[in-house]
């Protein structure tokens, strides 16, 4: 690691997440000499590329970009360069990393959640806190010594995006610090390890015997897939609600709302996606729908 102040930044990182932290970084005068990101990704039919959110960033502001970690070793050495991953989504080989330093922004508390989804991860299994950690970048996979810590609430109404964008922010403002007036000694990892793996289909599909809090979860980490008249649809904005009514799981009331029996309750769906179409209010979609009394949404896990 460089003692003292960092005079020179790489910086690694594809989503919008790490675009956001590059574009900060610049804004505050953090020289970045280049950036390392996934090559364009094919979109559509027309078989257009597009670049990474990354890219996009390093492109308008003349920062020279790579699609392998091999081109920094092509780089001329020095002592006060570092290299900063965000989501880059891709493992850094171990003579990179002999050659260039790096700190990793990750969305948790380390050891819990490490790998690919701890954002989705912590929302879905209830947690009440989690952190952005400034770790040490090492061959095993979020193994590193912290630097820095962190903590955030999850609130009811936290998402995927809102969460990661809260965390994104925070570890940000510290890491300039730390650029600009050295880092912290590190400290190792402590605790059980627990593994964010990639949300499944399975994931996100609703199990209506579940308690109602749990159902809200499944759908803020990228909305909650169900069966509804036999096809498959989408429950995009949901609200855990409270209703005297006792009803059997799934099934449907429209009374001021559209309302879905649960297993401990209920919740209230506010935004809707049927298959093939556009999000649309709940309401609307009943009433074009017609729901008639006793209709009941189903389980894709069930099909």
């Amino acid at each position: 690691m460089p003692v003292g102040p960092v005079e020179s930044v790489v910086f690694l990182g594809t989503p919008e997440v790490a675009a956001g932290v590059l574009s900060e970084l610049l804004s505050t005068g953090v020289r970045v000499e280049m950036v390392v990101t996934r090559p364009d990704a094919k979109r559509g039919r027309g078989g257009a590329t597009t670049p990474s959110h990354v890219r996009a960033v390093a492109d308008s502001a003349g920062i020279p970009v790579a699609f392998s970690t091999q081109d920094l070793l092509s780089l001329p050495p020095r002592a006060d360069r570092l290299g900063i991953v965000v989501a880059y989504g891709r493992i850094i080989p171990e003579e990179v990393l002999g050659a260039v330093p790096m700190v990793n922004i990750h969305f948790s508390r380390l050891p819990r959640w490490r790998g690919a989804a701890p954002v989705e991860r912590a929302i879905l299994e209830g947690d009440s806190t989690t952190a952005a950690d400034i770790m040490r970048v090492s061959v095993g996979l979020d193994e590193g010594d912290v630097f820095d810590d962190i903590e955030v609430a999850i609130t009811d109404s936290h998402t995927v995006e809102s969460l990661r964008g809260d965390l994104a922010g925070l570890a940000t403002a510290r890491l300039i610090e730390h650029l600009r007036n050295g880092f912290p000694e590190p400290h190792p990892q402590s605790g059980e390890v627990s593994y964010a793996r990639k949300i499944s289909k399975e994931d996100l599909a609703i199990d209506w015997a579940d308690p109602a809090a749990r159902i809200d979860r499944v759908v803020r980490i990228g909305g909650g897939t169900a069966i509804f008249r036999n096809a498959e649809i989408k429950l995009r904005a949901v609200r855990v609600a409270t209703r005297d009514a006792k009803s059997d799981p799934g099934e449907v009331v429209v009374a001021g709302g559209v309302f879905v029996a649960c297993g401990d309750g209920w919740i209230e769906i506010s935004e809707i996606q049927p298959a093939g179409k556009k999000v649309m209010p709940a309401v609307d979609w009943a009433r074009g729908a017609h729901i008639v009394a006793g209709e009941t949404f189903g389980s894709v896990k069930n099909v």
